[in-house]
């Protein structure tokens, strides 16, 4: 096996289902951003100023509306100071809602779930004028690899995951020549020592995360080092 090489082993899709749940929790706080965005009157909310907010707040776009009513003024010729300050202080309300619904937003994190799972990451969720918020194929990838799939990415790991798939392939021919002639001896062949490597030993499918936990205590146990 190459180093370099990642060989996928699991692929948790009710993960997947339940993460993409988690959206329900969003849709409130990113409406609200929305709202308070087009009350600002300086542009259509789109997908780029979605993903703006999602990277650098409220910064970048207050400062464009800052911008956008100088240049009101400017254009309607309101030269003085005192004038200019009282029409910029009446601005102050939206651009205040706009910032805390933005700040409402990026700092929110879903209820983490009793199971302990992953949860929905505000970065998974996307906009577009046709669909409005939503979580796109593209969405879904980044979540299937960021928490639903399980690699085997060393040396170590692989080799353990073909015995186990050695051991679980000569046990399924054990079972096979048990049932041909109707022995009952597969309950004195132990295969418990191997049962935390299965997903289920109906399927035989083996548990890469198993596999990627066993190796690391092994290495802990021996180097010290976690």
């Amino acid at each position: 096996m190459n180093t370099q090489e990642r060989i996928l082993t699991n692929q948790d899709d009710v993960l997947l289902a339940q993460i993409l749940t988690d959206f329900r929790h969003f849709e409130p706080l990113i409406e609200k951003v929305e709202a308070t965005y087009n009350e600002l009157k300086i542009g259509t909310f789109n997908q780029h100023t979605f993903k703006e907010i999602i990277e650098n707040g409220s910064t970048f776009i207050v400062s464009e509306f800052q911008a956008e009513i100088n240049r009101g003024l400017d254009e309607s010729g309101v030269k003085h100071p005192v004038l200019r300050k009282s029409l910029v202080a009446g601005m102050v309300p939206p651009q205040e809602e706009f910032e805390k619904s933005v700040k409402a937003l990026r700092e929110f994190q879903v209820p983490s779930p009793n199971s302990g799972r992953e949860t929905l990451q505000l970065r998974h969720i996307s906009f577009t004028d046709d669909e409005g918020f939503f979580i796109s194929e593209n969405d879904k990838e980044s979540i299937l690899q960021g928490f639903c799939r399980t690699y085997l990415e060393t040396e170590q790991e692989y080799e353990l995951f073909e015995l186990v798939n050695e051991a679980a392939n000569l046990h399924k021919r054990i079972k096979e020549h048990s049932k041909k002639y109707e022995l009952d001896y597969i309950p004195e062949f132990s295969f418990k020592v191997l049962d935390r490597f299965f997903m289920s030993r109906s399927t035989y499918e083996i548990n890469g995360k198993a596999i990627k936990s066993q190796v690391r205590e092994a290495v802990i146990m021996r180097t010290g080092k976690i």
